[in-house]
C-alpha cells in the first residue's frame, strides 16, 4: 500500500477473483479509512496474461496479432476482448513483451464496482504482472534464469519463469486442495517452462506471500529443480528493473503518475489565468 508524506496509507490493491469480490472488499476498505485510490489485481480464469516475441510491425497490427492469441486462450471473439500490453525490449527486427486479456463485460463489471465506492480507480492488471511488478521493483539482484512464486492466499499460488532476465511464462493455480498438489503443479510448469526453451534449468526459486507452513515445500522445490551451486552466482547487484503491469483500467483512469500531473497542470493553469485577470484588471484601469 502506498503512503502519502505523512505516511498515511492512499493506494491499496485488491486481489480479486470477481466484481463481486472487489465489492466487499472496497467496502471493507472503505470503513477501515485511510486510502483515497484502487489498484485492482485479478486473480482468475478469466484474465490470461502472456509472453509474446513478435516481428516489429506496424502497432495495430501487433495488436491484431494478440488479440487473436488472446481469443483462443479465453475461447471468446476477439472483439469481445481488452488487450493491455507492455513491450520489454527490442532486439532486431523482433519486440518482445507482456500482454494481459480480459472479457470487455469482466472489464466492464469490475469498473462498475466503483460506481458505490468511495475509492478511486487507477488500474487494474493481472495478480501475476502485479507480482512481476513489485518483485523488480524491491529486488536489484540481477538473476537470469529463475522462478518467482506468490502463495497469495490458502489454496492459490501465482508463478512466473524469467528466462535471460524476462518474465517469459505465467500461471496460476486457484482452489489447491494441499500443499502436495501445489508442489507437483510448481515442478511441473517449472519443467514444461524450460522444456520449452534453450535454457533448461532454472538457478534460482524466490518464494512471497503467505510463507507460514511453506518451508518444507520450498526446500523440496528447490532441490528438486534448482541447478545446484549455480543461485549466488546468478545474483549481480545493479539498479531495480523497470516494469510496469499492463493497465486496462488505462482508457478509464488516470495512473499516479498522470493524476500527479494533472494537479501540478491544473495548479499552473489556475495561476496563469489568475495572472491573465490581474493583467487585464490592471489593463482596464489604464
Amino acid at each position: 500500500m502506498r503512503q502519502d508524506k505523512a505516511g498515511k496509507s492512499i493506494v491499496q490493491s485488491f486481489d480479486v477473483l470477481s466484481p463481486g469480490e472487489l465489492r466487499g472488499r472496497m467496502a471493507a476498505a472503505s470503513k477501515a479509512g485511510g486510502a483515497r485510490f484502487a489498484v485492482v489485481r485479478v486473480f482468475g480464469p478469466m484474465m490470461v496474461t502472456r509472453h509474446f516475441e513478435h516481428l516489429n510491425v506496424p502497432l495495430p497490427e501487433l495488436l491484431e496479432v494478440l488479440r487473436l492469441e488472446a481469443a483462443q486462450a479465453l475461447s471468446m471473439n476477439p472483439d469481445d476482448i481488452e488487450i493491455a500490453w507492455q513491450l520489454l525490449s527490442a532486439r532486431g527486427r523482433h519486440v518482445r513483451g507482456i500482454y494481459s486479456a480480459i472479457p470487455r463485460v469482466e472489464l466492464e463489471d469490475h469498473l462498475a464496482a466503483f460506481k458505490d465506492s468511495a475509492l478511486v480507480p487507477v488500474a487494474l492488471i493481472s495478480a501475476e504482472a502485479g507480482m512481476v511488478e513489485d518483485h523488480l521493483k524491491n529486488v536489484t539482484a540481477k538473476r537470469q534464469d529463475y522462478c518467482l512464486v506468490n502463495f497469495l492466499r490458502p489454496g492459490d499460488v501465482l508463478t512466473a519463469v524469467f528466462l535471460g532476465g524476462e518474465p517469459v511464462f505465467f500461471r496460476r493455480m486457484h482452489d489447491a486442495a494441499d500443499d502436495a498438489e501445489i508442489e507437483r503443479w510448481l515442478m511441473d510448469t517449472i519443467r514444461y517452462c524450460c522444456s520449452h526453451s534453450a535454457r533448461k534449468q532454472v538457478e534460482d526459486v524466490i518464494c512471497t506471500g503467505q510463507m507460514e507452513g511453506k518451508e518444507d515445500l520450498v526446500k523440496r522445490l528447490k532441490a528438486a529443480i534448482v541447478t545446484s551451486g549455480n543461485s549466488a552466482e546468478a545474483a549481480v547487484e545493479g539498479p531495480a528493473r523497470v516494469f510496469v503491469a499492463p493497465n486496462h483500467f488505462k482508457k478509464y483512469a488516470l495512473s499516479m503518475a498522470e493524476r500527479s500531473a494533472l494537479s501540478a497542470g491544473l495548479t499552473w493553469g489556475l495561476v496563469l489565468l489568475l495572472a491573465v485577470a490581474l493583467w487585464e484588471a490592471v489593463s482596464g484601469l489604464k
